[in-house]
């Protein structure tokens, strides 16, 4: 409560800044298009984030746009320059020129209001009674020609659900500059992180450890994990009366990673643990990634029709280590006890992977008046990758034709269905810290989807999505030796709905459910994946989130979720598997003013059963869900009117 104290204080100082608003003041419900993933700030809703979605991670696949602009991450952006975040698939996904198979993570940059100068605050306590500010600002001249928003956050003692705790910094700018039809929107952001290593377990007998509650540290507490984080770029926008439209960008993303310790406990029955640290350190990785994209509507046949063409290029280093290992002996998690912290021995070996691709693609989309919608592109992509360490070296260049396709039939002014052929290029991310080659960049594989799917409304202002999806990719997984690499193909066959809108005036909710058929092959099993189903993946995932308007006291509003997250294989011959688990977050936001400045009071309440299940990631490796926790948080919001 601390911190809520000290608001006062310091909002009181802004008194005579104008201001708009805040994050705080959205309902992330009232935001979301579908059920499937949106994010606001904190508040996050959806069947699907980036580590999953259709069983697939596209933080691995780096698909990600922002504003619609090609975008390759070497690590995120920072919420002081981001709108939102909205997962991209089925009928959202019809409008990405380009698509990718697993979907696409589309980041939105902040806008400054028209006509709008001022700043905003807030501050309270997050998960695990992690203090913070937050503080963003905003100007727009009055012709509306030049404009600027941006932020800054600071934790100083950022806490975690597995007890580690640290601190993180981050400062974001976006200005704009408009005239006429063309817009420059520029991106500048910088994040420092630093807390105290990441640790997971793995279970050394033949059933999952048992569960324990709380968030307490049980790795060592000496581990030292620190990134910074600098991300910055420009993009073009220009228009014409003629039906032109020309678009370019380019973006840099840098990711510096002095220190990133790693530590697996082999826990059994007794929860008496082998502990294995990683110490690793001088990691980093660079991405830049431009596009030039042309696009032009024309009309004939009675209909408007766009062709539309893109080259995009990204160029990739990255600087990556398995790091130093070593035997940290057995310890007891009921009262872990640690040594120092060993020294370095200078053993180290590095790996440098250099990724050159640049991708020429063009597309046309027809209409045909109000009884259908076609739209295809192809693409012809040239990759190239280098690694070199101490020892070896290996090249590989690749220059495969990609494509998509798409059919939309309306069927009224409310309905359509569409069929849709996706076929591109993703990465796979790096090896997982239990793996003899960690940390390793793995290849680009070549994936495809097949999807059927349909949207409408069945009230005003409800609607229903839907879709039948066939996901077909090589799969990463642990050869006999131990690396983890490309070892066969996997297929992820399945269906998905979403309901979402205003039920009521006064309530709002989306809905969504999820249900697949993971199947490895036949070549994946021989390499040790024994079960056809792989691991970490869940088939089965539901979340329904509401929010309710209390009519009769002005300004309070209540909120609720609930996920339910089907069971998951912990080991490759189906004898282990982490179980399914429901858990339901409640919350209340409290708008009021302050003399005439607006204020928002959110409270939230994370897992409010206390489930503490244990939860499998792909390499099989365990960590336990986070324990329940409580976040507090007051915004204002002073506007011109309000300062006077």
């Amino acid at each position: 409560m601390r911190c809520v104290v000290a608001l006062s204080s310091f909002v009181l100082s802004f008194a005579a800044i104008d201001t708009a608003r805040s994050q705080v003041n959205t309902s992330v419900v009232n935001q979301a298009e579908d059920a499937f993933g949106e994010r606001v700030g904190t508040e996050q809703l959806g069947l699907y984030g980036e580590s999953q979605v259709r069983g697939f991670s596209l933080q691995s696949a780096g698909n990600y746009r922002i504003d619609g602009h090609y975008f390759v991450r070497a690590a995120q952006l920072p919420d002081s320059v981001l709108d939102g975040v909205s997962i991209h698939v089925g009928a959202s996904a019809l409008r990405t020129d380009f698509p990718a198979p697993s979907g696409v993570v589309g980041l939105r940059l902040k806008k400054a209001p028209e006509g709008a100068t001022g700043s905003s605050v807030e501050t309270g306590l997050r998960r695990y009674e992690t203090p913070f500010i937050k503080l963003d600002a905003w100007h727009t001249n009055e012709d509306g020609s030049l404009s600027w928003t941006g932020g800054a956050y600071a934790s100083p003692d950022t806490r975690y659900g597995d007890g580690t705790r640290g601190d993180e910094y981050s400062l974001g700018s976006v200005p704009q500059w408009r005239a006429g039809n063309l817009t420059l929107t520029g991106l500048a952001s910088w994040t420092k992180r630093s807390y105290s290593g990441d640790y997971k377990y793995a279970s050394e007998g033949d059933a999952l450890p048992p569960t324990f509650r709380g968030a307490d540290l049980f790795g060592p507490p000496w581990a030292r994990s620190e990134s910074r984080i600098v991300n910055t770029g420009l993009a073009a926008d220009w228009s014409t009366a003629h039906g032109w439209r020309v678009r370019g960008s380019m973006f840099l993303s840098d990711y510096d990673q002095p220190w990133a310790d790693f530590a697996i406990l082999e826990t059994d029955s007794a929860l008496h643990a082998r502990a294995t640290g990683f110490l690793v350190q001088g990691q980093s990785s660079r991405s830049v990634s431009s596009e030039l994209s042309v696009a032009r509507h024309f009309a004939t046949w009675g209909s408007t029709h766009r062709i539309y063409g893109a080259v995009r290029h990204r160029q990739t280093d990255s600087l990556s280590t398995a790091g130093e290992r070593f035997d940290l002996g057995s310890v007891d998690l009921r009262r872990p006890s640690y040594g120092a912290r060993p020294g370095l021995q200078g053993v180290s070996t590095y790996r440098d992977t250099n990724v050159e691709q640049t991708t020429a693609a063009v597309g046309l989309e027809l209409s045909a008046a109000d009884r259908a919608r076609f739209r295809a592109g192809v693409q012809r992509s040239s990759y190239s990758k280098i690694v070199t360490s101490a020892e070896t070296s290996a090249s590989t260049k690749e220059m495969p034709w990609l494509y998509d396709a798409a059919v939309i039939v309306p069927l009224d002014n409310a309905w359509f269905v569409y069929a849709s052929y996706v076929r591109g290029l993703e990465e796979q991310g790096v090896a997982p810290g239990n793996a003899v080659n960690r940390n390793e960049v793995l290849p680009v594989i070549e994936a495809e989807q097949i999807e059927l799917g349909f949207k409408g409304r069945i009230a005003a202002d409800v609607s229903m999505v839907g879709a039948l999806f066939e996901i077909s990719k090589p799969i990463a997984g642990f050869d006999s030796a131990g690396r983890f690499g490309i070892v066969g193909d996997v297929r992820h066959r399945g269906v998905e709905l979403s309901l979402t809108g205003e039920l009521t005036r006064n309530l709002s909710m989306a809905a969504g459910l999820m249900a697949f058929e993971p199947r490895m092959s036949a070549a994946a099993r021989r390499s040790g994946q024994v079960s056809s189903r792989p691991i970490g993946v869940q088939r089965l995932a539901a979340q329904v989130t509401a929010d309710y308007t209390l009519m009769s006291i002005r300004g309070l509003s209540f909120d609720t979720q609930v996920n339910h997250a089907g069971d998951r294989l912990a080991r490759s011959d189906g004898s282990l598997r982490t179980p399914a688990r429901t858990t339901i977050d409640v919350g209340a936001r409290y708008r009021f003013e302050i003399g005439r400045a607006p204020a928002v009071l959110r409270m939230r309440i994370h897992n409010v059963t206390d489930v503490h299940d244990w939860i499998v990631d792909s390499s099989g490796l365990l960590s336990r869900e986070q324990a329940r926790t409580y976040m507090l948080s007051l915004g204002f919001t002073i506007d011109r009117d309000s300062a006077l």
